[in-house]
């Protein structure tokens, strides 16, 4: 028998558990961000032990504040540690977490003693924000992915539950590599007297209990993301770098970048030119384009590069052709600068337009003229 349970927040205050009939589970919102505590949080969680009902607190988790900050947060106020934990992933402003943001907030979680079992993660965000990544790094944290799909129906959650597919509706889908233990399936329920978000899932409530009550894993993730927030990942090997990094592994990355004609400062600070150099050489060398420097990017960028020799500013000018241009043109092409002409071996007005955005693109100065710095950007491999 599929389980029904409300998402309930500060939009709900004041709303009686008791009243919420059709509810065998209640997650609540407890904290957000590295500083912010939902004022209505402790008397759900009073009121939940009260009527004996299975209760998930959430957390929503923010980009701009550190992992450790935010599970500082929520240790201080979640008032049971025992209890199992969700972490909510959705944009706010200009936040849009990453996904070695959400695991580096459930490792911190779960170094300090507190249990994440869900993450609330909508096939649209997944998509849009994430770009379709594999999402085994959650599972092998002990997380599930708690699914979104509103559709227009209305009435109680059970009644647009059924009208909206029920156990056979669009959010059970798989995405990331993973099928969904929970689907959110509206945010207007009519229930207690007031709109409701509501959860279901499929099976028995014991069944949820027991899974909510399985420890988390106690060894350190053996892919994925590790962290986002400039900390040592440990024993799960080196860390992942992103946006906002720092440390000589940083600057270590900003010289294998220069060394492949990626023009970037190697100050040991992993800023915005930096994760744009990143995915320029991801995408020239065919890696998944996300910005961050994993193990996949880092083995790619500690290849000694393939050199070819700059031939001398004659060979390679508007009205040459031959080998040299070709080869000019094929790494142009390779670096998403392809010549509208081809790779015909001709510098023609083509080739010398997709210079200039090669240069301007790479960060180089924008002459159209190709010297020593824009032919080895082109041609190093």
């Amino acid at each position: 028998m599929t389980q029904l349970g409300p998402d309930l927040a500060s939009y709900q205050a004041g709303i009686d558990l008791a009243t919420l009939t059709d509810a065998s589970f209640v997650t609540a919102k407890c904290t957000e961000g590295a500083g912010y505590v939902d004022p209505p949080y402790a008397g759900w969680l009073a009121q939940a032990k009260s009527l004996g009902r299975l209760f998930v607190w959430y957390h929503f988790l923010t980009q701009s504040d550190s992992a450790e900050a935010q599970a500082a947060n929520t240790v201080g106020n979640v008032g049971d540690p025992t209890l199992p934990g969700m972490v909510d992933i959705e944009t706010e402003g200009s936040s849009k977490p990453a996904l070695t943001d959400v695991c580096a907030y459930i490792d911190a979680c779960h170094a300090a003693g507190l249990r994440i079992k869900l993450a609330y993660l909508p096939q649209w965000y997944w998509e849009q924000v994430l770009g379709s990544p594999d999402l085994t790094p959650l599972t092998e944290r002990g997380v599930a992915v708690v699914s979104s799909a509103f559709a227009g129906s209305t009435g109680t959650g059970p009644a647009q539950y059924q009208a909206d597919g029920g156990d056979q509706g669009p959010g059970w889908a798989a995405y990331g590599g993973v099928t969904p233990l929970l689907w959110q399936f509206t945010d207007h329920a009519a229930e207690g007297g007031q709109s409701v978000d509501y959860n279901a899932c499929r099976g028995t409530l014991a069944e949820l209990a027991a899974y909510l009550a399985e420890p988390v894993p106690t060894t350190a993730p053996t892919s994925g993301p590790t962290t986002g927030t400039g900390t040592s990942a440990g024993p799960a090997g080196p860390r992942v770098l992103t946006l906002g990094c720092t440390g000589a592994d940083v600057k270590a990355v900003q010289q294998d970048l220069v060394a492949h004609a990626y023009s970037v400062t190697d100050d040991g600070d992993f800023g915005a030119v930096t994760e744009t150099r990143v995915r320029q050489f991801q995408h020239d060398h065919g890696l998944s384009v996300d910005g961050c420097v994993g193990a996949q990017t880092l083995a790619a960028l500690t290849l000694a590069p393939q050199t070819t020799p700059y031939p001398g500013l004659a060979s390679v000018r508007l009205g040459a052709s031959g080998a040299v241009v070709r080869t000019l043109q094929e790494g142009l092409a390779r670096c998403g600068f392809p010549p509208a002409g081809g790779v015909d071996g001709v510098y023609g007005q083509d080739t010398n337009t997709q210079v200039g955005a090669f240069q301007a693109a790479r960060g180089l100065t924008e002459d159209y003229a190709v010297g020593p710095s824009t032919w080895s950007a082109a041609t190093t491999i």
